[in-house]
């Protein structure tokens, strides 16, 4: 959830730090671009920064972001009590 957005972030900062620096070792270029949703829809700025890097319009696709990850938590949450309950993947209109 957005609560641990941060300490992830960080996390995933930690180890990715490891991976460029044996890839600079190696001679490779490493570039990091961390991309992370909170539960509830929420798109931190460098997710947006990071798309834009990859020259993508990023309004639109955080905006896609957001309301798929409200999409999943709402099919989650809803099938919570659901013994039977089956995956099943959400299709773009």
């Amino acid at each position: 959830m957005e609560e641990n957005l941060v300490k992830w972030h960080s996390s995933k900062q930690r180890k990715y730090e490891e991976l460029a620096s044996e890839a600079a070792q190696n001679g490779w270029r490493f570039e990091k671009l961390i991309v992370e949703v909170g539960a509830r829809g929420f798109v931190p700025s460098y997710v947006r920064k990071a798309l834009t890097r990859l020259d993508i319009k990023a309004k639109a696709l955080t905006n896609k972001l957001a309301l798929l990850a409200q999409k999943c938590s709402y099919v989650i949450w809803i099938n919570r009590f659901n013994q039977d309950f089956q995956t099943w993947r959400l299709v773009e209109k």
